[in-house]
């Protein structure tokens, strides 16, 4: 199905395991869903079924779209401001139906889960590695945030990215004196801290990341 995203380049990853929990059977109601589908659907509503994003590999997921099977516009990023970081999890509500979803990685490798018969609630579970097989989740970084500022902006790219990317931390924030752990598959990454006014805190290119390692900002 080519549906369209504007920019966004689509690499399918080589490994790619997608899970369903619970029996999916196909919908019965035959009722046509609106394409592109409407925002504001991440709400329990009469009708409606919610779809749980679970997110077991080891990199963020930054966004997710989805869209009726029949439909040729992949519509708008569900998570919008809210990161699934590994082993985190996202609901959202739609009506029962066939859908595709996309999902993207915070390094914008991305992959399609397609033709998702959605009659009751159910669980999307996403796990996989790298198209070089890479073992997963043994590798993290736990970036220290030691300025006055908070940080607001953070890229850790490789690749596969366009430019830097996207915002590992969206609409979060990390505020001076805290830390986070991101966990990433092994390879050479860009790494980027900028605070709420895009000023640079601080900027580390190829860095190999393997194993757990620190990153300290400034």
């Amino acid at each position: 199905m080519g549906k369209q995203l504007g920019w966004l380049r689509c690499l399918t990853l080589g490994v790619v395991c997608v899970l369903l929990a619970g029996y999916l059977a196909a919908c019965a109601s035959g009722a046509k869903l609106p394409c592109p589908l409407p925002t504001g659907m991440n709400a329990p509503a009469e009708g409606r079924v919610r779809l749980t994003l679970q997110n077991d590999t080891c990199m963020s997921i930054c966004s997710i779209n989805i869209a009726p099977t029949a439909c040729d516009d992949w519509g708008v990023d569900w998570l919008v401001d809210r990161p699934v970081h590994s082993g985190g999890a996202a609901d959202f509500y739609l009506s029962p139906g066939r859908y595709d979803a996309l999902v993207e990685y915070c390094t914008q490798e991305s992959f399609t889960v397609e033709k998702l018969d959605l009659a009751a609630d159910n669980t999307l579970t996403i796990s996989g590695s790298t198209p070089e097989n890479k073992p997963p989740c043994g590798t993290s970084l736990t970036v220290f945030n030691q300025s006055a500022v908070p940080i607001c902006y953070m890229w850790i790219a490789n690749q596969a990215s366009q430019q830097f990317g996207r915002n590992w931390l969206r609409g979060e924030q990390l505020l001076p004196g805290e830390s986070r752990t991101f966990f990433v598959m092994p390879d050479s990454y860009d790494l980027k801290a900028e605070d709420c006014d895009f000023a640079l805190l601080r900027v580390d290119l190829d860095r190999q990341l393997s194993g757990p390692q620190t990153w300290t900002v400034p």
